[in-house]
């Protein structure tokens, strides 16, 4: 309607741009940008103004989204009049310890009272209350309806939560996180600070969700991740300012795995005598592929008492030990089938060990025999950029090995579907970034494991190798 009166009549009163914008903001069409710093202190009085003049006071937003016993529901603000708060953020201080910044949407919030948090099912009492502007911490007695407060000392409350009366349980809409783009693997310099990069780490994701840390079983690394290599690289700095550790950063190692395409059918004793009771354990296997993603199955086919059943849990233990630590290239072994149908004990020295073993030798002997390949994952991506970068952007997905599945077209920017290995997203944001002059951003999430191709597989399996001398 407004822009039907600005083409009709050629202009609009300050009243109509400000509530046009107030209410644009409310429902989430436009989101003001600012330029400024508040480090040099360059816009901010301005942008301050701005607040003031356009965007909406807490009694604007007379609705919100809620979740009331798992069901998404619309609370009308004007007839609630209950404790309803959110958490938007927490914050470390040297001398206060850990501060929740609370958001409350209903009802006064008051030292001494206890509270609820209906995601964790849990409870809280309200200590002391501070108010809140740049570095200035004054205490105070409450935080009225639509105001912001720091909480100290809580020890359940978290970024993220709701803060309710008792019996409440109401829950409200949480914001959304963009998804990482940028990964690094992130350990502490210095041996003796191992144990304290964790819990510095866990403070700094606490004050930004968009931060996140992992730990991959897999490649037995801890994995730092976020919106780029600035934000990355300001953990980095934060850590060793605020928390005195040094950590260094490196590419994330690809979770490859292992499996077969082909059959292989081996056997494999184990005999040692070293005085007194020796080793024995002998086992005949055959070796074959299950469908991607099937998993390890492991078939009994032992008849006659030929292997002792007692015997048969060790050989199932042998075989999965190895799998974890991988054969090829030290990656684990999936998707395969092995079926033990044949072997040989001795009655004294027969051992769970021996069969252990021997089913260990059988699997490395056989994997070799059953045409071995790595598998490698693929990641679904979403990529959305001006329309002038579509051929560079395209182009530079197919050197990454990446497959294109579909594109449409919004306003004036090109939605690419696509999936690329893993391998060549590490450092996609930078090139994305340079190619669109920083217009350009994706979103990204695991899809399947796929073969690596032959020469590409060589080079991890040489520089496996390679690392194990």
């Amino acid at each position: 309607k407004l822009m039907e009166k600005f083409f009709e009549e050629g202009s609009l009163s300050e009243e109509e741009i400000s509530n046009g914008l107030k209410n644009s903001i409310i429902h989430g069409t436009a989101i003001p940008v600012f330029a400024c710093s508040a480090s040099e202190n360059i816009g901010i009085q301005e942008i301050l103004n701005l607040i003031n003049m356009f965007l909406p006071s807490p009694k604007d937003i007379t609705e919100i989204p809620v979740q009331k016993n798992g069901e998404n529901k619309t609370l009308d603000l004007t007839k609630y009049n209950k404790k309803l708060g959110y958490v938007i953020k927490s914050v470390t201080e040297l001398n206060l310890g850990e501060i929740a910044l609370v958001r409350m949407y209903s009802g006064n919030l008051n030292t001494g009272v206890e509270i609820e948090l209906p995601e964790k099912a849990a409870k809280d009492k309200i200590g002391q209350i501070y108010s809140v502007c740049g570095k200035k911490r004054e205490e105070v007695d409450e935080i009225p309806a639509g105001d912001i407060g720091g909480l100290v000392k809580l020890k359940n409350t978290k970024t993220s939560y709701t803060i309710t009366e008792k019996g409440e349980n109401l829950v409200v809409k949480p914001l959304h996180y963009p998804e990482p783009v940028y990964w690094k693997a992130i350990r502490a310099v210095s041996q003796s600070d191992e144990d304290r990069i964790g819990p510095a780490l866990n403070k700094i994701t606490d004050e930004d969700p968009t931060i996140r840390t992992e730990m991959n079983i897999e490649t037995n690394q801890n994995i730092l991740s976020g919106q780029g290599e600035i934000q990355i690289g300001i953990v980095q700095k934060r850590l060793k300012d605020k928390y005195n550790v040094e950590a260094n950063l490196t590419d994330p190692k690809i979770p490859y795995k292992e499996t077969v395409t082909g059959k292989s059918d081996v056997k494999y004793k184990h005999k040692k005598q070293s005085g007194g009771h020796g080793q024995y354990g002998e086992v005949y296997v055959r070796i074959s592929p299950t469908e991607l993603g099937a998993g390890f199955e492991f078939v009994n086919s032992i008849v006659g008492g030929v292997i002792p059943s007692k015997y048969i849990p060790a050989v199932e233990k042998g075989l999965v030990e190895t799998m974890k630590g991988g054969i090829l290239a030290g990656y684990p072994v999936v998707d395969i089938q092995v079926e033990l149908y044949y072997g040989s004990y001795h009655d004294v020295d027969s051992s769970e060990m021996a069969f252990k073993i021997a089913a260990s030798h059988a699997l490395k002997d056989g994997f070799a025999l059953a045409n071995p390949i790595l598998l490698e994952p693929i990641h679904k991506v979403q990529i959305v950029v001006p329309t002038e970068y579509m051929g560079d952007v395209m182009g530079d997905i197919s050197s990454r090995r990446g497959k294109i599945l579909g594109m449409s077209q919004e306003d004036n920017k090109q939605i690419l579907n696509a999936e690329i290995p893993l391998s060549e997203l590490y450092s996609y944001y930078t090139s994305l970034k340079s190619i669109t002059q920083g217009r350009g951003y994706f979103t990204q999430q695991f899809a399947y494991y796929q073969k690596l191709p032959n020469d590409q597989a060589q080079k991890v399996i040489e520089k496996s190798k390679k690392e194990d001398e």
